[in-house]
């Protein structure tokens, strides 16, 4: 909604169905003028300024969450509130290395044995 009411600017697209015209194009009232731009300039101004001034009045937030990101990569949902309520987050905790496979008591390792090569299907050997 704006000061021009509740008006669709732009294309009508439709799939041709049973006779239907297969694209439809309004024409804008002559007594609209420009007025249609002008509201979207202005409803595109309103909502950059307001975006402009929730960064600026909160750039300290914005910059700890951009430190966390470069620092860590990822942040999940606890660690974003945690940076939003201005509060320190826990030391990162690095997954211990997978440690080698042990052999079950008992049995004998077995040796390797180097896989047997066999030619791609659809050609033969020499």
């Amino acid at each position: 909604m704006s000061a021009l009411g509740p008006l669709a600017f732009g294309k009508k697209e439709e799939a041709i169905f049973l006779g239907r015209e297969i694209a439809q194009h309004p024409r804008l009232l002559r007594r609209h003028g420009d007025s249609h731009r002008q509201e979207v300039r202005r409803i595109v101004t309103a909502g950059y300024e307001g975006a402009r001034n929730i960064l600026e009045n909160n750039r300290d937030t914005l910059e700890r969450i951009a430190a966390a990101l470069l620092e860590r990569e990822v942040l999940d949902a606890v660690e974003l509130k945690l940076l939003l309520e201005n509060k320190p987050l826990p030391e990162k905790v690095r997954p211990a290395p997978p440690s080698p496979p042990q052999p079950l008591p008992g049995a004998e390792p077995r040796p390797r044995r180097a896989p047997k090569l066999r030619p791609a299907p659809g050609f033969s050997k020499g």
